[in-house]
């Protein structure tokens, strides 16, 4: 199958599953209902299994599909307070989902997820919990390494990153206390554990002349070196 024919039947899907009267749909439902081919069946398949990557559709048990909003599920990008509580903004709209700290899981500032619903108070905002990460915002965090008997850590200069990263000993590279570092992320972290990286760079001491630009620079990762036309 083509990818133009690829693209005519992602709409067709979304239709069959939007108008199922039997719930979520198992591969050859969804084939028996769009009238497919035999050999257009592991095509099929494997476009199911890219819709669920990129958040479009939820597969369910016993290999079943639906749509996200049929299961009370919101696809969206998330962002994170100071107070570590974060607001799901939907990529299909409506009312912004409001995740407290507890339920965000791993999910970081930026970081494009599914919800489910838990509650809906009257009069405020739904109340989700994070139950997919399907793309992360950053893997690189800019912040100070503070050295431990057992181990380092790196509180990042984002005030919306609330969990400091862990650096486990050997990987502290030749930072010293104090030091403004670039931490690659190398774990998102787990249960009541936080995130875990290696320090790549180590920009220096946050009152030294440049490092505050640097630091904003890797934070958001912009370009540091120019073309000699440009320059």
């Amino acid at each position: 199958m083509v990818k133009k024919d690829k693209e005519a039947l992602e709409p067709r899907i979304l239709k069959a599953l939007a108008a199922s009267r039997q719930g979520p749909m198992k591969p050859k439902d969804l084939a028996r209902t769009l009238n497919l081919p035999t050999e257009e069946y592991r095509t099929l398949k494997r476009l199911l299994a890219g819709m669920v990557t990129s958040g479009t559709i939820y597969r369910v048990k016993g290999n079943r599909f639906a749509l996200p909003n049929s299961l009370d599920l919101v696809v969206g990008t998330i962002s994170l307070t100071r107070s570590g509580d974060g607001f799901l903004r939907p990529e299909a709209g409506g009312t912004d989902v409001y995740v407290p700290s507890v339920n965000l899981a791993t999910a970081l500032d930026g970081d494009r997820l599914v919800t489910r619903i838990e509650s809906r108070p009257r009069g405020r905002s739904p109340v989700g919990r994070v139950i997919k990460i399907l793309e992360r915002a950053r893997t690189r965090v800019v912040g100070t390494l503070h050295r431990g008997r057992r181990f380092s850590f790196v509180v990042p200069l984002d005030r919306r990153m609330t969990r400091d990263v862990l650096v486990p000993p050997g990987d502290e590279g030749k930072a010293e206390e104090g030091d403004v570092v670039v931490v690659d992320l190398v774990s998102f972290g787990e249960g009541s554990h936080g995130p875990s990286g290696v320090v790549v760079e180590v920009l220096g001491n946050l009152s030294d002349p440049g490092v505050d630009v640097l630091a904003v620079a890797h934070s958001y990762g912009l370009a540091l070196d120019f073309p000699a036309a440009v320059m």
